[in-house]
């Protein structure tokens, strides 16, 4: 189904990361703790959905989960143990952008929403 989607300009994308640390020793107990991150994306081929040539849309939602073993800990820690861990264990949309090449792909301009830690520079197209 995927690969029929993707041949009518549909990309869809899932994944999901995990991570488990402990603590063996400091804080107040020895303990273990485990978060995860859902990811969700699609792209979309706007040439094979709506006739424009040479654009893309793209979205992603992540959702983190879990508990946090520096709190848990008392560990007293001014950065994430974890780095799946952080920003509130929440959904949150990652990426939201439209890309349109033009001049046979020698020029491209790109509406999106810049994140927190995002850059301006160039992206590849996706085909």
């Amino acid at each position: 189904m995927r690969t029929s989607l993707r041949n009518d300009g549909v990309d869809l994308t899932a994944s999901y990361g995990s991570e488990t640390a402990a603590n063996v020793s400091g804080g107040d107990r020895h303990l273990v703790r485990e978060t995860g991150r859902f990811v969700f994306g699609a792209t979309l081929d706007a040439e094979k959905l709506i006739g424009i040539k040479g654009g893309t849309f793209q979205a992603t939602v992540t959702y983190r989960r879990g508990k946090d073993l520096g709190a848990a800990k008392n560990l007293g820690v001014l950065q994430q143990v974890r780095e799946v861990y952080g920003r509130g264990q929440t959904w949150r949309l990652s990426q939201f952008w439209y890309q349109q090449s033009f001049a046979n792909g020698h020029a491209d301009l790109k509406l999106r929403r810049l994140t927190q830690g995002g850059t301006l520079a160039r992206s590849r197209a996706i085909s």
